[in-house]
Parts: C-alpha cells; structure tokens; sequence
C-alpha cells in the first residue's frame, strides 16, 4: 500500500505541529515507511504542493512558477513557428499544451476551458495523436492570450476564502421581440430567487421596474437577430445588459440569473457553436478588465417575470428625425460632432450615446458624459428635456436642440424668459415644417401616436 500527497492543516501553529507530530507518529506505528526528504513535517503558512503554491498567509492559491514558465515557454515556441508560416503541428504536442493549462483550473477556475476550446477543435480534427493538425487563427489567438496572460492571471491567484455571497443581483431574460435586465443590490443575503419578491415594484408606461433598481437596460432585436436561436438571445441578453451597467458592476461580484440553462454553462465554459462562444470569451474580457466576477444562475421562469416584461417591452421614445431635416440643419448651423440620444440604426452622426448598449456606441447614458467642446445634436425623449437643458447650462456646450413646439411644457418656459424672449444662450430658431418630420424606431412610437398633430422646433444653443 501506497500513500501520497497528502495535506493538513489548522487555524494556528500550535495545532498545526499537533497535528503533524500525530500523523508522522501514526503513519509509523502503522508500520509505513516514510519518505522524509518528500515530507514537510514543520507547519508552514507558505509551501508548494502538488504543483500548487499554497499561501495560508493571504489565503491565495498560485500555480509553481516553474509550471508557468514552462508552459509559457512552449506556447513561445509554438507561436515563434506560426509566425515562420508553420500552421501544423503534432496533435499530441498541442494536446499536451491544451492538457498543462486545463490542469491549472484550481487556480484559474472556468476559464482554462472557456479560453481553450478553439485549440480542443483543432485536436478532434486529428487522424491520430502522431498526426498533425493544422492551427485556425482562433486557436492562434488562444494561445496568444495565454502567453500574454497567465503570468498576471496566476499573480493574482485563486482566493482560498472566497465566499459565495455577491453584492449585486441581475435578472435578464430576452424573447423573439427585444431583451431586457436589470441590476439590484443583494438583500442581506436573501437567496436571489426572493430578491424579486422583496422588492417595491414601479410602474413606468406599463413596464415594471424593481424599486431600487441600480440600471434597467431594454432593447429591441434587428430582424435578422430575432431569428437566432432562443439561447444565443439569452446570452446576448446577458452581454448587453452587463455591457450597458459597467459603471455599477465594476469592481463587484455579480449573481447572474437567467432562466435559460444553456447560458449559465456558456458563461462559465464557453461553448462549441463559434457565435456563442465569441459572446462568452468577450464577455470575460469586459469582467476581466473591469473586475467584475460573474456567478451565473439557473432560476426558474416564474421567478424572472420582471426580466421577461423588459425584454417585451416597446420603447415609446425610439423614433428619430429624417435625414433630410438633420442635413439642413447641419447645413444652416455647423457639422455637428455627436448624437446625444441615439442608437445604431438612427444615429445622424458618427459618435453617439445611447440609453443602452448597442453596436459603435461611444458611450452610455448621455448625461453621464461631458458636452463642453462639442456641437452637439440633441433630440431628447419629451419627458427629459428639462434635465438636457440644466445639463446644457452647467456645461456651457453648444448644440442643436430638437425638441416639440409646445408652449405649455415645463421646458419652453426654460428656454424663454417671462416676456417670452429667447434666452441668452439660444442664438437662433429654426420651425420644421416638414410634413411628417420623424422617423419610426422599433418601439411603437407611444409619445407621439401614428400622426404627429404638432410641429417641432430646433434651436441653435451656444455659450462660447
């Protein structure tokens, strides 16, 4: 009989050599024979076992430096041979590649796999292990990725103590019409199940909102994407709500529930089909660079009503201004630089903001950036243009402003003084009395109806 690899420990020293001293003197009595040059019997809070380091000190666990240096060396050497044009390799010299990250998932966790799937497709393409196999550019970009992050990922190491509590609970959920999320805080531990159940609900223009909600993100599907699969939907829906709520998520752990089963494997692993798996690896690169961990959950469907009402939600304030009208304002009144409240099928410039993620947007949530130095093109829902105005004011920027002709809003009297003068900041005004001057978004068009009864007016905003 063998025994090997063996470990112990306690929470003090004293414990600790305790512990040794009776297990080195039962081990004899059992009549074993000890390899004392392979034990380490005096109680360390830092040693390398099993090819591991374990820091007891700061609680981290760490891949031995020479595993890594060994393993960066002959990614170096494979990728020295595909820059020479070598695209072919021995199958089983990649597979012993693939095999030394994938043993270092203790410290790594889920991502060994997650980032090793193009170089597994390459693998199962072999004749035999003494075959070779041709490396896809993926692949190459896998292995790239390792050489150029390993050392840094094994630095930071895997937390012995890390807890399954996060501090921040998302629910998303997408159907055939658009997507939706929303991110909470945690409930003093309550499950994220409850979290839901907890919490006051709202209701804005029939849609339901969590009362204390940290960022809603809703959004409508293209035609050719609400033809994808129900999962790459889900998992869509994951990234772009992740991708429009950085700003509260950074440097947070987030439980991720989503009703889709498929989705919490893909997060956490990645997937065989390339669109899914390209959704899952970027994903992993926002939460890495914005150190945000992900715990994804399976929950059952009646527990994400709230996600399932956002991604059926229709936006009334999706809609935009022709081309023909921006062209002859832009025209009258200077090129402007960026769209404040745009998406990427109606933006009139190429940098915009948008409300949500979506494709080229330069940033999200328009009032959260600075407008100063711009000539900015602003054509806001109603319902905020007071805030656009006092934002205008406190960044003195420049703008075209497109907003109803209606006297009796709370904006027109922003905008004029009490003798109906234009305010000082407001150089010129301009009426479109173009017949029929918006254009339809995704959403139904809710604020205006299918005929617009009314004009709009534009006026040009300049501070300096």
């Amino acid at each position: 009989m063998y025994l090997d690899d063996g470990l112990g420990g306690a929470n003090d020293f004293q414990s600790a050599e305790r512990a040794s001293s009776y297990i080195r003197s039962s081990l004899s009595e059992f009549g074993f024979l000890i390899a004392e040059e392979k034990c380490v019997w005096y109680p360390q809070q830092n040693m390398t076992w099993i090819g591991l380091v374990w820091d007891m000190e700061f609680g981290k666990l760490r891949v031995s430096s020479e595993r890594i240096d060994r393993l960066v060396d002959v990614i170096s050497k494979i990728l020295f041979c595909v820059g020479k044009g070598k695209m072919l390799h021995n199958a089983k010299f990649v597979a012993g590649i693939v095999g030394q990250i994938i043993s270092m998932q203790a410290v790594l966790g889920n991502l060994v796999r997650l980032r090793t799937r193009e170089l597994y497709n390459c693998i199962l393409l072999r004749a035999s292990w003494k075959s070779l196999v041709a490396l896809t550019a993926p692949a190459v970009e896998e292995l790239r990725y390792w050489l150029n992050s390993v050392t840094q990922l094994n630095e930071q190491g895997n937390d012995l103590h890390e807890s399954d509590v996060c501090d921040l609970v998302a629910f998303t959920d997408a159907s055939e019409v658009g997507f939706g999320g929303y991110i909470v805080p945690a409930v003093d531990g309550i499950c994220a199940e409850s979290v839901c159940d907890s919490l006051e609900i709202l209701t804005d223009c029939c849609l339901e909102l969590p009362g204390n909600s940290l960022n809603t993100v809703v959004g409508s599907w293209t035609v050719l994407e609400s033809g994808k699969s129900s999962t790459w939907r889900e998992l869509e829906a994951v990234s772009r709500t992740v991708k429009s709520s950085l700003r509260c998520l950074e440097n947070h752990c987030l439980k991720l529930n989503t009703d889709n089963k498929n989705v919490t494997s893909i997060v956490k692993n990645g997937s065989k089909k390339p669109e899914l798996q390209n959704i899952a690896c970027e994903l992993n690169y926002l939460c890495s660079e914005n150190n945000i961990k992900i715990k994804p959950h399976w929950i059952p469907r009646e527990q994400n009503k709230i996600a399932d009402g956002l991604s059926r939600y229709s936006d009334c304030d999706d809609w935009g201004i022709k081309e023909s009208v921006f062209q002859m304002l832009d025209k009258l009144w200077g090129k402007h630089t960026i769209d404040r409240f745009a998406t990427d099928y109606n933006t009139k410039c190429s940098r915009f903001n948008s409300k949500c993620w979506c494709k080229n947007t330069e940033a999200i949530d328009a009032f959260s950036q600075n407008w100063f130095g711009e000539n900015n093109w602003l054509v806001p829902p109603p319902n905020v243009v007071c805030k656009v105005i006092r934002k205008l004011c406190s960044d003195e920027a420049n703008c075209t402003l497109v907003v109803p002709l209606w006297y009796s809003s709370p904006y027109w009297l922003m905008l004029h003084d009490i003798f109906g003068n234009l305010k000082h900041f407001i150089k010129e005004k301009h009426q479109i009395m173009s017949i029929s001057p918006v254009v339809p978004g995704r959403g139904n068009n809710g604020v205006f109806g299918k005929y617009m009864k009314f004009s709009l007016i534009a006026f040009k905003i300049r501070f300096n």
